[in-house]
Order: structure tokens, then C-alpha cells, then sequence
């Protein structure tokens, strides 16, 4: 729960300044007033989620230190929580992926032509990482 409070607590401090340079540089209202709104909200979030995380039992200093400030028992974990899934180990072909697409993505500009290797060499990627999964 920490982490989340730290999380919403910068999305406040970055908007609370974007409202106010946001107001001074175009003026418009609905805008600044949104952004306002959006500080409020994660406000109240902040202070009814603290509150109502005090009511539950605080962790030790140490556990804190350590990291282990939210730890589960068997019988609060969610019934729905899936087995382990087989994942691909570390390789190239997302790399490779990402450069298929930016290839392809250049066939849109410069032409069809061009969308021709990043196809192919998108085929090659789908078939090497999918086949690096039944390798496992």
C-alpha cells in the first residue's frame, strides 16, 4: 500500500504545478480546472487510503527497513491468483521485433516497398520467439 500512496502522492506534485503553469501560459479554464480536480481527487485519495491503512496493524520498524511492510497470509490471498506461465528466457528477438515494426512503420512513409523486409523480418521474429518457448 505504500508504494501506491508514493505513486499518487507525484501524480498530485506533478500536477499541482502543470495546473497552475498550465493556467499562466493558455488560460483557459475547463483545462486548469480539470487539472485542479485531478489534484483534489488524488488528495482525497491519499488521506482516506492513509486513514484507513492505520486501522490495520503496522509492521515493525525492521520489517519496513527490510521491505516487507505488506506481507499475506495463506488465507488472504485472492482465490484467483493463476499457476506460474512459461515465459521465453532472455533473447534478442524483441529487439529484432521492435525493429520490424519500425521498418514496416517506414514502409508508410517512404513506401511499400520498404514494408516488405520488416514484414519478413516480423515473420521471423513471431517464429523465433514462439519457437523459443516450446525449447523451454
Amino acid at each position: 500500500m505504500i508504494e501506491e500512496l508514493r505513486l499518487f502522492v507525484r501524480i498530485a506534485l506533478y500536477a499541482a504545478p502543470a495546473a497552475a503553469l498550465y493556467w499562466l501560459l493558455s488560460s483557459e479554464v475547463s483545462g486548469t480546472w480539470m487539472l485542479s480536480a485531478l489534484v483534489v481527487a488524488v488528495a482525497m485519495w491519499v488521506v482516506s487510503a492513509t486513514a484507513l491503512s492505520r486501522r490495520r496493524p503496522q509492521p515493525s520498524s525492521a520489517a519496513r527497513l527490510l521491505g516487507f511492510e505488506e506481507t499475506e497470509t495463506e488465507s488472504q490471498r485472492s482465490s484467483l491468483e493463476l499457476a506460474p506461465q512459461v515465459l521465453p528466457g532472455p533473447s534478442a528477438w524483441p529487439a529484432a521485433a521492435a525493429l520490424a515494426a519500425f521498418v514496416t512503420g517506414l514502409g508508410a512513409v517512404y513506401g511499400g516497398w520498404f514494408a516488405i523486409p520488416g514484414l519478413l523480418l516480423g515473420v521471423t521474429c513471431t517464429v523465433g520467439w514462439l519457437t523459443q518457448i516450446q525449447r523451454r
